[in-house]
Order: structure tokens, then C-alpha cells, then sequence
């Protein structure tokens, strides 16, 4: 199997200073995914033909393709299989923010990353 032994390791730098940390990696997660799956959509035979006939628009084209109309993550997609359209929603309605905050104490709200 190519890339056998293979375990890469990456990390989400994020800076917290405007937003919620736990809210800002919800996001990142949902482009991490995006990122690592709409390649494996892209129908490689005839973008490899493209290439080697140093046709560029038409290896942008295949490429676009796949990027553009693939439906899988797409939010509609997402609320089909019973999940919300816009993630931030239900873990917003939830009140973990909330209950988490009172349960370490009064804090400064710098302190938990939001200014």
C-alpha cells in the first residue's frame, strides 16, 4: 500500500484573542476535512491524460469539478444525514460555554481566550 508506515502529525495554530477557542477549532475542523477529502474525489485518469497532454485548463477544469460540485460536506448534505447546517448552532444552543464557565468559577473573560 503506497504511504504504508506513513503517520503524519499536524497541528491547528490558532490565535483565541477575538473568537472562541472551542468554536474557532469546530470551524477548522470542517475545512481540515474538506481539505483532506475533496482530493480523493478528483477522477484522476483524466486529469493524469490532461497533464501529460500540458492541457492546464483542462486539468483546471477536472480539478474544479470536483472541488465545486462534490455534495458530500456540503451543509445540505450535512442536515440530510441529521446534522445542522451551520455547526456552530446547536453547540451554541447546547450552553456548554455557559455551563463550563460556571462551573470553574468567575474567571476573567480574557482568561478563557475571549476578549
Amino acid at each position: 500500500m503506497k504511504g504504508a508506515g506513513l503517520h503524519p502529525a499536524y497541528m491547528l495554530d490558532q490565535s483565541h484573542n477575538v473568537t472562541d477557542p472551542i468554536e474557532s477549532l469546530m470551524m477548522s475542523a470542517v475545512e481540515v476535512e474538506r481539505a483532506y477529502v475533496r482530493p480523493t474525489w478528483v477522477n484522476r485518469d483524466p486529469l493524469t491524460e490532461a497533464q501529460e497532454l500540458c492541457d492546464p485548463l483542462m486539468a483546471l477544469a477536472i480539478l474544479k469539478t470536483a472541488f465545486t460540485t462534490c455534495r458530500r460536506f456540503s451543509p445540505l448534505a450535512r442536515a440530510a444525514r441529521g446534522g445542522s447546517i451551520i455547526p456552530l448552532r446547536p453547540y451554541r444552543a447546547s450552553g456548554y460555554r455557559r455551563r463550563k464557565s460556571e462551573s470553574v468559577g468567575n474567571q476573567r473573560a480574557a482568561a478563557s481566550g475571549i476578549v
